[in-house]
């Protein structure tokens, strides 16, 4: 990473083949190289080869949406770190408060991920907000050192 700000779009559940093939295209021509920021966008899984080869000569990275703690393995539906590697990508969001709300993900899960990540080359995107009990983003609370070991430690 150069240090710039990060600018990440989750592209979440949404566009499908051609519309990622169409958003990709039109992304690219309207960046510039020198943003003072960094761009990553992250496709669905699917579409992870052909978004990073649409956007291989441009200023915007990719990255994955999710990944799993192993490097492969019986575990349907999932995609490791040298997967995303091989379908182009360098980042991945990890810790996302959906998948935290919605499908339960622990501190400690989160902290098998970030391991993964880190361990497998990827730049992780550690996500820190939360929700609160009304569904609302929460106001969001100081990042401290003892919660971020608490997350890199998975516990």
């Amino acid at each position: 990473m150069s240090g710039k700000k990060l600018i990440a779009a989750n592209w979440k559940m949404q566009k499908t083949i051609a519309g990622a093939r169409s958003f990709a295209e039109s992304l690219k021509s309207s960046v510039r190289t020198n943003e003072p920021f960094d761009m990553v966008v992250f496709p669905p899984y699917f579409a992870l080869p052909l978004t990073a080869e649409i956007l291989a000569d441009s200023p915007v990275a990719i990255g994955a949406q999710d990944i799993f703690w192993e490097n492969e393995g019986a575990y349907t539906g999932e995609i490791s770190a040298g997967m995303v590697i091989e379908a182009g990508g360098t980042y991945v969001i990890v810790g996302h408060s959906e998948r935290r709300h919605i499908l339960g993900e622990t501190n400690e899960v989160v902290g098998k991920k970030l391991k993964a990540a880190i361990g497998g080359g990827l730049t992780p995107v550690l996500c820190v907000g939360r929700r609160s009990p009304t569904g609302r983003r929460a106001a969001r609370k100081p990042w401290s050192r003892s919660s971020w070991r608490q997350r890199s430690r998975g516990s």
